[in-house]
């Protein structure tokens, strides 16, 4: 299993054995108490939830989120035919599958840089494309 499906897993059974504490603490005092209240548990079982749903939030937006965006981005400035290919880069030092993808997107551009370079440099090919370019649109 990749290493960020185990460290998520792991997250999410941290968070359950929080919760199982708590509701342990809530029990015992409530034991203690003689009587279990609504009023005592529903706000910091309120508040844990809201914890734990921005924790989820924070982390889902920062491992899975963020890459498609700059994916997105780099594909868009690409598409917008202004020569940015050639400046178009995903960090692919990540160890998960956002890693692989960027590493086959860079590799894309760069052949993508060369083959209009190729292009540029070639009269018969450029007007080749060109009469390919206008059929199309």
């Amino acid at each position: 299993a990749p290493a960020r499906l185990i460290r998520l897993v792991e997250g999410e059974s941290l968070f359950n054995d929080a919760s199982a504490l708590l509701v342990y603490r809530l029990a015992v005092g409530a034991t203690l108490a003689g009587a279990l209240s609504p009023a005592s548990v529903v706000p910091t079982l309120l508040v844990v939830t809201l914890l734990v749903v921005a924790a989820g939030a924070y982390v889902v937006t920062r491992s899975v989120l963020k890459p498609l965006d700059a994916l997105r981005r780099n594909m868009d400035d690409i598409a917008s035919g202004d020569g940015s290919a050639a400046h178009a880069r995903l960090d692919a030092d990540r160890g998960d599958e956002f890693g692989q993808v960027a590493s086959s997107f860079n590799t894309f551009a760069d052949k993508l840089v060369t083959y209009a370079s190729e292009v540029e440099a070639n009269p018969r090919a450029r007007s080749a494309v060109m009469r390919v370019a206008e059929r199309c649109a």
